[in-house]
């Protein structure tokens, strides 16, 4: 179906701009969309070809650098299946040997190929056995061995074919935005209890899962929520007829954060290859002191009433720090004794300068808390007085220092309390003691709600 879209303002916008684009951009963004601009040669017969699946022809930007030439409509054609191309059509009735990523071996015929799986006929049963391709690692053509491409679905590249007017043509600004990519903030923290010193970096697992090549670019990701707007019902063929752009002027791309964005340029050897996965190490800071204490609060009390360990550093220059870092996983070892044991994992929130970042790898079997609501009392019609007591008991043969966060609703005033306590704006309130080796202590407040 063919569809007229007039862009004409937003056209304007574009071409009227300060901006031009770097040679091969590719930004990814944190929920799994991304975008991609360069600037190429055109004449006809044009077209740009390459392209994912997933790209949105309503984010589509085409601007001609110069007035010589206009382009009068371009169309989109999605990829298209292509039985020819899959190694395991081939295969159609031949006995193979499959290895999966589990290093098991499954032997039989091969009955049909699907875009995402095989269908094997086993050997010693004959009944038919479904393999996803993400699970398969080798093949064997018994007796020859071979290997196969057989995670890539059977996909042909998108693109996008342009009429030019003179048909010479010229250089086109190309920027456009599709889903497919994939760019996760992995953390690593190992920690050696004995000497108080820990090593932690933050590494960037990317994932191209579209049938597009991605070399020879600058490639950035971008951290930070962006309001959306959910696009039109579409067909997946689109032609669009434009009218004529002028050129922007040109000018120097900056490297800065964009807006209230933070953009990480993550700088690899050969780019992002179709469905190629692979990390990039961010940075690495070792020999870094860091804070051991314990943590509290009845809303992550799985009723073992264990109090949780917590790591805390701050996020310093003087640790080799003390810049933006990314919202994503950590994974916390100990490395105690020389051996490396997986002891916890954690969702890091964004931090900036001058932030504490908090681990929290898990329970201690040694520090225990339980919570005790006492009476409640009504002081008048809409206002309740709650008084709660935390008994807190230490077994360890040294003090420790715990951090209790009480979570509080509605409008809140703590009236009284045994210890000193930070509020955390409206939602919670700490309250942080230490309890000696071997010992038991209480903690008690008394709070007024309104509801």
């Amino acid at each position: 179906m063919n569809r007229r879209l007039v862009l004409v303002s937003l056209f304007i916008a574009f071409a009227s701009s300060a901006t031009v684009f770097a040679a091969r951009v590719l930004t990814i963004y944190q929920d799994g969309q991304f975008s991609f601009q360069q600037e190429i040669p055109l004449a006809a017969p044009a077209e740009i070809s390459g392209l994912p699946d997933t790209l949105d022809p309503y984010s589509v930007l085409l601007a001609p650098k110069s007035s010589n030439f206009r382009i009068v409509s371009w169309e989109f054609l999605p990829g298209r299946t292509d039985p020819s191309a899959d190694p395991f059509t081939a295969l159609t009735n031949h006995q193979i040997s499959i290895v999966d990523s589990l290093d098991h071996v499954f032997k039989g015929r091969v009955l049909k190929a699907y875009p995402d799986s095989v269908l094997l006929s086993q050997e010693n049963t004959g009944s038919g056995f479904l393999l996803s391709r993400k699970d398969i690692k080798a093949v064997q053509l018994n007796p020859v061995s071979t290997s196969c491409l057989t995670d890539r679905p059977i996909v042909s590249a998108s693109k996008i074919v342009l009429n030019l007017d003179p048909p010479s043509g010229g250089s086109v600004r190309f920027f456009y935005q599709a889903s497919g990519l994939s760019c996760s903030p992995i953390y690593r923290a190992f920690i050696d209890d004995k000497s108080g010193k820990l090593e932690f970096l933050n590494e960037f697992y990317l994932e191209n899962g579209t049938p597009a090549d991605f070399t020879n670019v600058k490639l950035e990701y971008l951290e930070g929520e962006m309001q959306k707007v959910a696009p039109p019902t579409r067909a997946r063929g689109m032609k669009m007829e434009m009218e004529a752009m002028a050129a922007p002027a040109p000018a120097d791309v900056s490297e800065s954060d964009v807006m209230d964005y933070v953009r990480y340029e993550v700088k690899t050897a050969d780019g992002l290859r179709a469905f190629s996965k692979l990390h990039v190490t961010h940075f690495r800071i070792t020999g870094a002191a860091f804070r051991k204490s314990y943590y509290y609060n009845p809303s992550l009390d799985a009723g073992q009433s264990a109090a949780l360990t917590k790591i805390s550093f701050t996020n310093a220059k003087s640790l080799g720090l003390g810049f933006n870092l990314p919202r994503g996983v950590v994974k916390i070892y100990s490395t105690e004794d020389g051996t490396v044991r997986f002891i916890g994992e954690n969702m890091m929130e964004r931090a900036t300068e001058g932030d504490e970042i908090r681990l929290l790898p898990g329970g201690s079997r040694d520090v225990k808390v339980e919570r005790q609501p006492q009476d409640q009392k009504k002081v008048s019609d809409r206002i309740y007085e709650q008084t709660v007591q935390f008994t807190v008991k230490n077994d360890k043969p040294e003090a420790v220092s715990l951090e209790i966060e009480e979570p509080l609703y509605g409008v809140w005033e703590i009236k009284n309390s045994s210890d000193k306590y930070r509020k955390n704006g409206i939602r919670s309130v700490s309250f942080f003691i230490d309890v000696a080796p071997k010992s038991e202590r209480t903690v008690t407040y008394t709070v007024w709600q309104k509801q």
